[in-house]
């Protein structure tokens, strides 16, 4: 990222030992989130999400994980917080009870 980059990352693990360092840049945070073990992933990530309060105007969003946490964070960020679909670019890479093809 650019050194002068600006943003925030919110990043669910499955396991702490899953967490890495990270040399942001000054203006981005970077909010590590573990989930219990049991629980669906986005069961942290969303709720922080919801609960993040960004900065005013028009941010850029970038969703990825399992298909149904990239999805409904999408939809949040669209219908409830009003960011343009265009300014979302989302990916759910695979889906939770499904085995990969």
């Amino acid at each position: 990222m650019p050194r002068d980059a600006t943003g925030h990352a919110i990043i669910e693990l499955f396991d702490e030992r899953d967490r890495q360092d990270v040399e942001a840049p000054a203006g981005v945070t970077v909010e590590w989130l573990v989930r219990e073990a049991a629980a669906p992933p986005g069961s942290a990530a969303l709720p922080a999400l919801r609960a993040f309060d960004g900065p005013a105007g028009t941010p850029y969003a970038f969703a990825v994980g399992e298909q149904s946490l990239a999805a409904e964070a999408r939809r949040h960020l669209v219908r409830d917080r009003g960011v343009p679909k265009t300014q979302v670019t989302f990916s759910g890479y695979w889906r939770r009870g499904r085995a990969a093809a």
